[in-house]
């Protein structure tokens, strides 16, 4: 399931860096607009290189920010699939983190963020109508314990303002079916 949010993310990301192109705004001042950011991976005295080729890196890529959107799904990964508290607040710090040094290394701005958790938001979703009957069928007749098949939305109660799929409970068989034998 985690799996096609980050694709979905993806196909959704390459589409808006490819229409709507946006300086992170530690590149601004490059563009006449020196609001006072300072580049605080190449600016002053940095040596820093990019291990991948120029080609393939895109410095007009700030929005939707991937560096929030990614660790907001993530956290909500871990929030569907664990009651501890240790690692729900571990995981919302790391949100918390992530926020300050993107923002403190002028690579985003807030708005960037909150498109990157939108994203996220609207992959979910999609990503949870993916899920077919047959595939609910399947998890329903091979279950021996009580589970949910993939992670239910974190970041609400469960019922109508769910943005994933809703979570499927399977049954504990009570007794074996005698009328196979």
């Amino acid at each position: 399931f985690m799996r096609n949010v980050m694709f979905i993310s993806m196909v959704i990301g390459v589409v808006f860096y490819y229409l709507l192109p946006a300086a992170p705004p530690r590149l601004l001042a490059l563009h006449g607009h020196d609001l006072g950011f300072v580049d605080t991976v190449f600016g002053g005295n940095t040596a820093v290189r990019y291990a991948q080729p120029s080609r393939i890196v895109n410095e007009y890529a700030a929005i939707p920010s991937f560096h929030f959107g990614w660790i907001l799904m993530t956290a909500m990964a871990v929030r569907a699939n664990t009651r501890a508290r240790a690692l729900r607040g571990a995981s919302a710090l790391l949100v918390v983190l992530m926020s300050w040094a993107i923002v403190a290394s002028a690579n985003h701005f807030f708005i960037d963020m909150a498109l990157g958790g939108v994203v996220i938001a609207v992959s979910w979703r999609i990503a949870g109508r993916f899920v077919s009957a047959e595939t609910l069928a399947a998890s329903n007749e091979d279950a021996t314990r009580t589970t949910t098949p993939w992670p239910a939305n974190p970041l609400t109660a469960a019922g109508a303002n769910e943005i994933g799929p809703r979570p499927v409970v399977i049954r504990e068989e009570s007794e074996p079916d005698r009328r196979a034998a």
